[in-house]
């Protein structure tokens, strides 16, 4: 049974909002602004974890997927403890204990290791109140411009 992480995860939904397509998940916090994208691998986590899977099932089902998978050196804690300092995943204390599908959105090849990659370049745009932080012109120019 290995385990990526000392506790289950789930999304923070009351943080983010996510969507996936074609084996990328764009993701954006209305915390920090940022917004983000995980694909292939990253992407398949990022279902583990909304899907609520045990991490102990979590080697079977991406072996199953990618034939050169070696828990060992995937890099999984890694993306996980990015995407907990991200407030994307919050610790969960019962997860479910069932198996389960990936989505067949993309070519899975070798396992790459999950990289959680962070844009900035909007987070002014997705931190403004529209209403109260616009000015006469209106959405996007702000009080201050």
């Amino acid at each position: 049974m290995t385990i990526f992480h000392s506790e289950q995860l789930i999304l923070n939904t009351s943080n983010i909002s996510q969507e996936r397509l074609d084996g990328e998940v764009v993701a954006i916090s209305f915390n920090s602004g940022k917004y983000f994208s995980a694909k292939g691998p990253a992407a398949d986590l990022f279902h583990l974890i909304e899907h609520g899977i045990d991490q102990s099932l979590w080697v079977e089902i991406l072996s199953e997927r990618f034939p050169d998978f070696r828990a060992e050196s995937a890099g999984i804690s890694e993306f996980l403890n990015n995407g907990i300092e991200e407030q994307l995943f919050l610790a969960l204390d019962v997860a479910r204990e069932e198996k389960i599908e990936l989505p067949s959105d993309y070519e899975r090849g070798n396992w790459e290791k999950p990289r959680l990659v962070v844009f900035e370049d909007l987070q002014d745009l997705l931190l403004l109140d529209p209403i109260h932080d616009t000015s006469l012109e209106g959405w996007p120019s702000t009080k201050n411009e």
